[in-house]
């Protein structure tokens, strides 16, 4: 990874990660799909009000940035948001993020279909068999990373698995398609596209409650959508148009650390042994399929 990119990997992942804890906590105040909407809906005016204010910052109108804003949007942000807060009433925020981090090996298993000049190596198709077992024992041993069990752990899994196969779409789609835009042009179409696709699944489902919503509940929306919503997806876009899809990707790295953390102090989540040995064969997965191969030594 360069160098350059340590600190906008660190953030996006201080982001995603703390934003992991508030939203577990939300889903005891929140129905899912409401929350999320509440969340872009904050986002969009985030973004309206700086096109408003900023003599700088011109409205949207290329057709082509539109429809790859709306794709990521609609896909990327409102379904797959909706797929990981909902895992989180059947995982703890620490596990969840632990299960997030396999997104680097889907990534480069996508990379290696779509983007001919990122290939696989041995060492990086060992790193994504070693990630796979990592989460397949913790989901074979119904793990939760919470104080009670689930009867729908399961579904917390396959949750967290499909927005991963969204997530490694998303960061080949940027990488193709979206690289010469304006990063803040494709955030503002995404989270406009996102809160009104939001909205229309909170309708369709569950409807609009704040009924059991407290001052707290609403302290983490507000941070949700600041910090996981507005600032996640505006550095992290950048990342993946600067640094590329697979250098972005470890963002992974960095929120294990702090939803564990967090989780135990703010959540009362566990740590099992369990999750140690899913987090060690994970975390060794990822090691093999971030390192660049050794260039061969030319003798004469």
């Amino acid at each position: 990874m360069q160098r350059e990119a340590i600190p906008y990997i660190s953030f996006v992942g201080l982001m995603y990660g703390s934003t992991l804890i508030v939203s577990r906590f939300s889903t005891g105040q929140f129905a899912t799909p409401t929350y999320i909407a509440a969340r872009m809906v904050l986002a969009s005016l985030f973004f309206v009000t700086i096109y408003i204010v900023s003599a700088k910052r011109h409205w949207p109108t290329d057709k082509a940035l539109w429809i790859h804003g709306t794709l990521l949007g609609v896909i990327a942000t409102a379904i797959s948001m909706n797929l990981v807060v909902g895992a989180l009433n059947f995982l703890s925020s620490g596990l969840t993020s632990l299960l997030l981090t396999l997104y680097p090996p889907c990534v480069v298993i996508a990379a290696q279909v779509f983007l001919p000049e990122e290939r696989l190596n041995q060492r990086q198709v060992l790193g994504v068999v070693a990630a796979m077992c990592g989460a397949l024992f913790m989901a074979w041993r119904g793990e939760t990373g919470l104080t009670s069990s689930s009867d729908l752990a399961l579904l917390g899994y396959g949750m967290i698995a499909l927005s991963l196969v969204i997530g490694a779409w998303q960061n080949i789609h940027i990488r193709k398609y979206v690289r010469t835009f304006d990063s803040f042009q494709v955030a503002s179409i995404r989270i406009w596209t996102a809160a009104v696709t939001s909205i229309l699944i909170s309708w369709l489902f569950v409807g609009f409650d704040f009924s059991r919503v407290e001052l707290s509940g609403y302290a983490a929306l507000l941070y949700a959508s600041v910090a996981g919503t507005f600032l996640g997806i505006m550095v992290s876009l950048y990342n993946t148009q600067r640094f590329g899809a697979t250098t972005s990707a470890m963002t992974s790295y960095i929120m294990p650390i702090i939803t564990t953390v967090g989780g135990i102090i703010f959540l009362d989540e566990t740590f099992t042994v369990v999750m140690g040995i899913g987090m060690l064969l994970i975390f060794t997965g990822l090691v093999l399929v971030q390192a660049k191969p050794q260039p061969k030594l030319v003798t004469q």
